[in-house]
C-alpha cells in the first residue's frame, strides 16, 4: 500500500517508498547539502571554542583564578591520601612501602642525609620525600629531597655529566 504525503519542503505531493520519506527526490538532495554546511560550520565553531578555550586557560590572569580556587576549595585529608596512594602507584608502591622507606632513612634524603625543606605551592606544608626512580627500568632506588632529585633530573642520570660538574667544581674552587 503506497501512501502519499506533502514535501515538506516545496509541498509536491510525495509517494513514500521507504520509511521517514519526507521530501521530494530533488528536495531530499537539497535539502542534504545545506544539512552538510550546517553541520560543517557546526564542527568550526566546536573547533574555535576549543582554540579559545586553550587560550584562554593559558592567561596568568585566569591561571592565577584557579590556582585561588584550588587553594580555597581543597582536598579532605581523605582526598589527598588517596592522590599520594595513586602518585606511588606508578613506581609500584604502596603508601605503607613508602613510609616504610621514610622510616628506614629517617625521613632525610638519600644523597644529602637532610630532611625536605620544600614546601607545598600554599606554603603552609613541607613536601614529602621525592621517590627517586631509574627512568629507563623503572626501578625505585631510594627517596630524595626535592633539590637532590631536581639535580639529577637536570642532568638526566648521566654519570659522565656529573663527574664533569665535579671536575669543574674543583678546578673553581675558592680556598
Amino acid at each position: 500500500m503506497e501512501k502519499m504525503i506533502n514535501c515538506e519542503r516545496c509541498e509536491k505531493k510525495v509517494v513514500i517508498t521507504g520509511r521517514n520519506q519526507k521530501y521530494y527526490k530533488d528536495c531530499k538532495k537539497e535539502n542534504k547539502k545545506e544539512y552538510m554546511e550546517e553541520y560543517n560550520q557546526k564542527t568550526e565553531v566546536k573547533e574555535n571554542k576549543k582554540k579559545y578555550q586553550k587560550e584562554y586557560n593559558q592567561r596568568p590572569d585566569v591561571k592565577k583564578k584557579q590556582k585561588k580556587y584550588s587553594k580555597e576549595h581543597s582536598q579532605t585529608p581523605k582526598d589527598k591520601k588517596r592522590a599520594k596512594e595513586n602518585r606511588l602507584k606508578k613506581y609500584g608502591l604502596t603508601l605503607k612501602e613508602y613510609n616504610s622507606m621514610v622510616k628506614k632513612q629517617k625521613n632525610k634524603c638519600a644523597i644529602c642525609a637532610k630532611e625536605e625543606t620544600e614546601r607545598t605551592n600554599g606554603g603552609e606544608k613541607v613536601k614529602s620525600l621525592s621517590v627517586d626512580h631509574n627512568h629507563k627500568t623503572g626501578k625505585v632506588r631510594e627517596l630524595l629531597c626535592a633539590k637532590c632529585n631536581k639535580g639529577i633530573g637536570f642532568f638526566d642520570d648521566d654519570i659522565s655529566k656529573l663527574k664533569t660538574i665535579i671536575k669543574y667544581l674543583r678546578n673553581h674552587k675558592t680556598k
